[in-house]
């Protein structure tokens, strides 16, 4: 089984436990870090699946009723339970598994009357198609690009047409385009000789790659973006605040830019 703290994330508030003889003791450390971290020392206890796969279904709703998915993203590829590497749509999912549990992610939504985007995430046992509820993230996750490249979205000008109170610009599930494939590389300021410890320091020289002769593609999130476009359509973008002198600090997570491509 799998010890949990409700309010945790980041990896944080998690044990593994095997035998009946571990349970008390990661128990308690669990509550400890949870209490710490959070301020709530409850804790879940869940089935521990041995290799599921991360999925999580990316939702869209209004204040008029409507509520849509906008597929899903696997992020399985993790290291001390949080996620490097993202991806969608999830290449082995088949398409009657995509659609229940896109169904599933409106429903849930739909039971709390939420009303913005957010992520609903579940685990997928392969060896037998089945899925569980994870958690619902009420915001947008750090991998919503990939999202937004596959269905040509901008998520954050939904979100403030929503708060404004005006309808999706899509309201029919089917007219939810689903186009290429995207991936999404988190870019960690870590030590590497240390065990991947986060750096800090000032940041000397920050250069984003830039292609030459290919021109801008519009991304309305200010300067925090940057995509470049190739002939095949092929679109790179690169999310970060980061700028040649600034400085690093513990305070902060490692996670310092996001490279995301994509492909039709």
């Amino acid at each position: 089984e799998c010890d949990l703290s409700p309010m945790g994330g980041g990896g944080k508030g998690m044990r593994l436990v095997y035998t009946e003889h571990e349970f008390l003791s990661a128990l308690e450390s669990c509550q400890r870090e949870a209490l710490n971290s959070f301020g709530d020392s409850n804790v879940l206890l869940e089935k521990y699946l041995i290799d599921p796969r991360h999925v999580e279904v990316q939702i869209v709703a209004d204040s008029h009723g409507n509520c849509l998915y906008l597929h899903e993203r696997d992020c399985s590829l993790q290291r001390r339970h949080q996620k490097i590497l993202e991806e969608a749509p999830a290449s082995y999912l088949s398409s009657s598994i995509r659609q229940q549990m896109g169904d599933m992610a409106v429903k849930a939504a739909n039971a709390v009357q939420y009303v913005n985007a957010g992520t609903v995430e579940f685990l997928f046992d392969s060896t037998s198609d089945d899925f569980y509820f994870c958690e619902m993230n009420t915001r947008l996750q750090v991998e919503h690009p990939i999202t937004e490249l596959i269905t040509g979205v901008d998520l954050v000008e939904w979100q403030l047409r929503i708060a404004a109170g005006e309808s999706l610009p899509i309201t029919n599930q089917e007219d939810v385009p689903c186009i290429g494939h995207a991936m999404e590389a988190r870019i960690y300021a870590e030590n590497t000789r240390k065990g991947f410890i986060p750096a800090v320091g000032k940041v000397w020289h920050h250069s984003p790659p830039v292609q030459p002769n290919v021109g801008s593609v519009p991304v309305s999130h200010g300067n925090r973006s940057n995509a470049v476009k190739t002939k095949g359509e092929c679109i790179a973008r690169v999310d970060t605040g980061l700028q040649t002198n600034d400085v690093l600090t513990v305070h902060y997570d490692p996670m310092i830019s996001k490279l995301i491509v994509h492909a039709p």
